[in-house]
């Protein structure tokens, strides 16, 4: 194919992403409290079956069928490759802004003044992506939204597609949150199937088993809602965005050759915050890689946090855990108040 042919192509690629994110943006609003009447109303939707030619409408279970919105999961992997700057011998893939890129290649000349090789890293957009806004809206409804996300998590580990959930003893703001939430998934195919029984208050979904949205619940959406957490903090405090990085998924080796991953690192040559995340309670199985990680970055505690989304129910395990990593161990409604005072500390 000539280089002309090849122009036009990515130039029709680039032009259906920008009409899909045009889709999404115009129905994807910002996480908003819902009123119950507003949920109240979307459930009486999902719970009726409209019918044609002559068929009565009935009330019951209602039975979504599959949307024909672009694929949510689909865009956002373009995106996500788009961010993502791979690191080869002398040479940089750019991605972001050049005040963003010079704070980005000043963390990573940090890495490697450490003797830690950076293949590839993705840096935090600008605007908010797709999937941002369900990272958001779980994280700050975790609360509420953890038994229907427990379901979906599991149904997907063990690829059985279908989850149900019983809702009929929950608060009616937590039915809220939960509708709301699995609806808009449905309708962003991240959600193969949606069904509603207003009756006995049962719903029940099929998960969508791709690669995306696997990550996205194994993990992804924690570090999705944490890296955005960062940089509103970034600004309520004040600090200018273009002089600190924001990137995640850091894909490294270490002087001793080994292969790591370092969730997400924020900062500059100067000073650095790091986070790991973990979604699942088995903790036990990272003790030695964050160990590891954190004797070769050597960032005190009260700057390197690991969030839990299921911490140790006893304060002295939690206590016996920083002391083994050199980390603070953290609640997800403890991250913000703990992002400050590392934000502070870096200015005193």
């Amino acid at each position: 194919m000539s280089g002309h042919g090849i122009m036009e192509e990515m130039l029709i690629y680039l032009r259906r992403i920008a009409e899909a994110l045009e889709r999404i943006e115009a129905h994807l609003q910002p996480v908003s409290s819902s009123s119950l009447a507003e949920v109240s109303s979307a459930i009486d939707e999902l719970s009726t079956v409209r019918v044609t030619e002559g068929e009565q409408e009935q009330t019951g279970e209602a039975h979504l069928q599959p949307v024909s919105s672009p694929s949510l999961a689909e865009v956002s992997s373009a995106i996500d490759e788009l961010s993502t700057v791979r690191v080869t011998e002398g040479e940089q893939e750019q991605t972001e802004t050049p005040q963003a890129t010079t704070a980005s290649n000043k963390l990573i000349q940090w890495l490697e003044d450490r003797k830690i090789k950076v293949r590839s890293y993705r840096v935090l957009p600008s605007q908010d992506e797709p999937l941002d806004w369900f990272a958001r809206f779980l994280g700050e409804r975790f609360d509420n939204l953890h038994p229907f996300y427990d379901k979906w998590k599991k149904a997907i580990n063990q690829q059985w597609g279908w989850f149900k959930i019983s809702m009929k003893d929950f608060p009616p703001n937590q039915i809220s949150d939960i509708v709301q939430f699995a609806y808009r998934l449905y309708q962003y195919a991240m959600l193969e199937n949606l069904n509603y029984a207003r009756s006995s208050r049962t719903l029940s979904a099929k998960a969508v088993m791709i690669p995306d949205v696997i990550n996205f619940v194994t993990g992804g959406w924690l570090e999705r809602y944490i890296s955005r957490l960062v940089k509103s903090t970034i600004e309520r405090l004040g600090f200018d965005l273009n002089e600190i990085a924001i990137i995640s998924n850091i894909q490294i080796v270490l002087p001793n050759q080994s292969d790591a991953e370092i969730d997400i690192l924020i900062g500059n040559e100067a000073t650095q915050i790091w986070f790991e995340c973990k979604t699942s309670e088995e903790y036990q199985t990272s003790v030695k890689s964050w160990k590891g990680l954190s004797r070769y970055l050597r960032i005190p505690k009260e700057r390197a946090g690991v969030v839990l989304l299921i911490p140790p129910e006893s304060p002295q395990v939690s206590e016996w855990l920083e002391s083994q990593i050199g980390m603070t161990v953290l609640r997800l409604n403890e991250v913000s108040a703990f992002l400050e005072r590392a934000f502070q500390s870096t200015q005193g």
